[in-house]
């Protein structure tokens, strides 16, 4: 199969400090034989600076595509919409005059103007195209406005809502990171498309290298009898920092006990801030981490922290993946499919998003009951492996891009 990847943001094979969704999916499709054309974005979302063309080897099976966009400072504002609507464009000029045309286009959702372009693009090569949903747009924007403005500001997004709704009903196939992304845009369509829920998972080849490694140096030194409590990832409004922080405060006479912040982002100075202010000698901040680096952390800590703010739309987000593949059981404040997973297999708990007494109850259940949280660490460990790996489960957009193209020759044929 000749594939066409449209994501402007995903880091590169190599250029992150670890493959990310579609590095890997485009790994795994040359490595079975097939060739992959990236059209991506020479605007680098992660370092929010300009990519250079020479970092990317280019291969016969693997091309990069640099599409000139304008820059952006921060995730949620008209400059990064602005950027994305130039991509789409961009993409679409170029693409329809490529002589080259693809079996297949995979389309990453968001951003909509990218994804709207590809369907285009799909019908003038006559090719099929696969919208993969990695989050949902435009309800995440409304995390944006204050809560008492968030129905007016829905009212506004409704030709967004229309927008994707067109997408979804246009796609030939839908693809998501969860089941529960993948029902959000099946609801979206007239009739149902054929699916595929391909978690983000994690590659546990590369995770456990760490475990058989010399360790580098502690990033901080963890004293016995000391329980490790961590959050991994972005700190922004979409997420219940406030909740962890003022377990913290509840926490802090406990000396056995110690929160990590492994992560930066808009809230991080607050959050700091608040620690100071409150003289919290219960919790570290780390900043971001290289993958290394941060495995090494996670492998050393108890529980593992995916706290969400109300009404967030998210599922199944990146840092439950390392969480788990460290053994780690996970406190979560996410209903629906990732809810059901930990309770099902015994391998977290859940605590009401925005009520850091509920946390705190979370907390103290694991720290004050040794054997249910080894019991828990194993379980989450084992989920990992047998449902998580990328190894295992990333090969299967294989046999289901063969089956979409399959049944677009079989109506090519019937039409005629």
């Amino acid at each position: 199969m000749n594939i066409w990847i449209v994501n402007p943001f995903d880091p590169l094979p190599g250029e992150a400090f670890r493959a990310g969704r579609y590095a890997f999916i485009a790994e795994t499709l040359v490595r079975n034989g097939h060739r992959v054309v990236w059209w991506t974005s020479s605007w680098f979302h992660y370092s929010k600076s300009y990519r250079s063309a020479d970092d990317f080897k280019q291969r016969d099976d693997f091309k990069v595509i640099y599409i000139p966009t304008p820059p952006y400072r921060n995730n949620i504002g008209m400059a990064r919409l602005y950027n994305h609507f130039k991509y789409g464009a961009e993409f679409r000029r170029l693409a329809i005059q490529d002589t080259n045309s693809p079996d297949i286009i995979l389309a990453s959702f968001p951003p909509i103007g990218s994804a709207t372009a590809a369907i285009t693009v799909a019908r003038k090569h006559r090719c099929k195209v696969v919208v993969d949903i990695q989050d949902l747009w435009p309800e995440v924007f409304l995390l944006a406005f204050p809560v008492n403005l968030r129905p007016i500001a829905n009212i506004l997004f409704t030709p967004f809502y229309w927008q994707v709704r067109g997408i979804m009903n246009r796609a030939d196939a839908i693809m998501a990171v969860s089941l529960d992304y993948l029902q959000a845009g099946q609801r979206r369509c007239e009739t149902e498309k054929p699916g595929l829920s391909l978690h983000l998972g994690i590659d546990l080849a590369s995770f456990d290298k760490r475990k058989n490694s010399e360790p580098l140096s502690p990033i901080i030194q963890k004293r016995p009898g000391v329980k490790w409590i961590i959050y991994i990832g972005t700190m922004g409004k979409t997420y219940d920092l406030d909740a962890i922080i003022k377990s913290a405060c509840y926490l802090k006479n406990k000396n056995e006990i110690k929160f990590i912040f492994a992560g930066a982002g808009p809230e991080l100075q607050r959050i700091k801030e608040i620690a100071k202010s409150e003289n919290l000698g219960n919790v570290c901040f780390t900043g971001f981490l290289k993958a290394d680096e941060l495995n090494d952390l996670l492998i050393k800590c108890d529980i593992g922290l995916n706290t969400f703010a109300p009404d967030a739309p998210q599922s199944f987000p990146n840092k439950v993946f390392d969480y788990l593949a460290a053994g780690l059981p996970v406190i979560n404040s996410i209903s629906g499919e990732l809810r059901e997973i930990l309770t099902q297999r015994n391998a977290g708990l859940w605590y009401q998003s925005g009520n850091p007494e509920s946390l705190v109850k979370a907390i103290d259940i694991l720290l004050n009951d040794d054997e249910k949280r080894k019991k828990m660490a194993g379980n989450a460990r084992r989920l990992v492996e047998e449902r998580y790996d990328r190894n295992k489960t990333y090969p299967s957009i294989i046999p289901f891009f063969e089956k979409v193209i399959e049944d677009h020759e079989k109506a090519d044929i019937s039409a005629t």
